[in-house]
């Protein structure tokens, strides 16, 4: 899936934050905030995100808060199994 972004905070090599701007699912806004920090000899990832949903579906947000959790926590987790030779 190809996804347009706004890159709309960026401070190398600490924090890169960007919103989606062409989103094909029904969300109002969504921004994303990747946070690079030294430790312990290798480096913490941090994401926050932040999830607007469209009216019709703002009764469904917890449940959907918890599925993108998920969804992240999976990606972030492949990602470092791949940046660590895995």
């Amino acid at each position: 899936m190809a996804l347009l972004l706004e890159v709309t905070q960026w401070d190398v090599p600490g924090r890169l934050g960007f919103k989606i701007l062409n989103n094909p699912f029904p969300i109002k806004a969504m921004e994303y905030v990747y946070r690079l920090e030294p430790e312990d000899g290798g480096t913490r990832l941090t994401l926050d995100g932040e999830i607007e949903l469209v009216r019709f579906l703002r009764f469904a947000g917890g449940l959907m808060g918890k599925m993108y959790v998920k969804s992240n926590r999976n990606e972030l987790n492949t990602a470092k199994q791949l940046l660590e030779g895995g």
